[in-house]
Parts: C-alpha cells; sequence; structure tokens
C-alpha cells in the first residue's frame, strides 16, 4: 500500500532510496510515479536524468509535471533539449 512504502522510505540509506524510487517509477499508480519523480530529482541531481525524462512522455499530465520538476531539482537542463 502507498502508506507502507512512504515508511519504507525513511528507513533506507541515499543509495537504495533511489533503487527504489526508480522503481516507484514504473508503479502503475500515477500518483506514486509523480512523488518518485520528485523525489528521484531531489536525490539524483544529475545522475540518471534519462529515467525522469522518460516520465514526460506519460499520459498522465500531473506525471509529466512532476518528471519536469524533478529535471529542475536535478540542475539537468540539458535533458530537455
Amino acid at each position: 500500500s502507498r502508506s507502507e512504502r512512504r515508511f519504507a522510505f525513511a528507513d533506507l540509506d541515499g543509495a537504495a532510496l533511489l533503487a527504489l524510487l526508480s522503481r516507484e517509477l514504473a508503479s502503475p499508480d500515477p500518483e506514486v510515479r509523480a512523488a518518485a519523480a520528485i523525489a528521484y530529482g531531489r536525490l539524483a541531481r544529475g545522475e540518471g536524468s534519462a529515467r525522469l525524462v522518460e516520465l514526460l512522455g506519460d499520459a498522465q499530465i500531473a506525471v509529466r509535471h512532476a518528471a519536469l520538476l524533478g529535471l529542475g531539482m536535478a540542475g539537468d537542463s540539458a535533458s530537455l533539449g
């Protein structure tokens, strides 16, 4: 469930959290994908921006918006062309 995922995030170190967020970027739940995109961008700091760029083509506008925010937080404007 979503609440279990939220608590799981709190117990992870940086690398493990990025790995978990990377998996959540492919969640069937658009709210989870959007939250993961923002958190991933905040933590990745330019690493792995390709995963966020992929989400710019998501069917859900909230996920696309979150991917843009994540890219901005990652400081990777070059990925936007």
